[in-house]
């Protein structure tokens, strides 16, 4: 499936999909490494310039893409029964002592275009693959995913009314030192009468299509 965005003012259609030929994994790649490791200095820098990893090989790559055809934003999600970084890289926040049961989906290397970080059209885009990832989901029979952010993006969802529930405590965790939270985003917490896509037609005025 490839869900469309049309956003109403302005009018700009983005559109969500899931990302497959090798140039545009590339450009994928490309755009994680300047986000992560040029400009966020979470990841180390490298000769490539991308940055890949061990679970791309088995992850689902979405991509928002412009009229234009540009890739402006992506995120990775990771089914199981294959690995997570919370079973591994970020196993460590999780709390000690206790057996924390993950969710069957993880989330990761979210990112945007730079340029649009902090935007509204960036808001449109960040909602816009959370629809297509709920979607895929939901498919699957998976009513939850995991995943590792910073305490601002994590109150961004709540404050844009998405259930989330907080997995570990906030710490200094990584390259650098960054802040960091475990969490789980609830796609169960929509109800019939009012779905992810529903609230996001509500809370953003715009209508995300579906089209095989």
């Amino acid at each position: 499936m490839t869900a469309r965005w049309q956003e109403s003012s302005p009018r700009q259609g983005l559109t969500v999909r899931a990302v497959y030929s090798t140039v545009e994994r590339g450009q994928v790649f490309r755009l994680r490494y300047r986000v992560f490791a040029e400009t966020l200095k979470w990841i180390p820098e490298n000769a490539s310039r991308l940055d890949r990893d061990d679970y791309d090989a088995h992850a689902t790559l979405l991509g928002v893409f412009g009229k234009d055809h540009a890739l402006l934003g992506t995120i990775r999600i990771v089914f199981r029964p294959e690995r997570f970084m919370l079973d591994k890289e970020f196993a460590e926040l999780l709390p000690t002592g206790q057996t924390v049961q993950l969710a069957r989906a993880e989330l990761s290397r979210m990112c945007l275009v730079p340029a649009y970080q902090g935007s509204d059209q960036g808001r449109h885009m960040a909602m816009a693959l959370l629809y297509h990832a709920y979607t895929l989901c939901i498919g699957r029979g998976i009513e939850a995913a995991d995943f590792v952010s910073t305490p601002e993006f994590l109150n961004s969802l709540l404050a844009r009314g998405l259930s989330c529930e907080v997995l570990s405590e906030v710490q200094q965790f990584g390259r650098g030192g960054a802040t960091s939270v475990a969490a789980r985003l609830l796609w169960s917490a929509f109800s019939v009468e009012e779905t992810f896509s529903d609230w996001v037609t509500h809370q953003y005025s715009s209508t995300p299509k579906l089209s095989a």
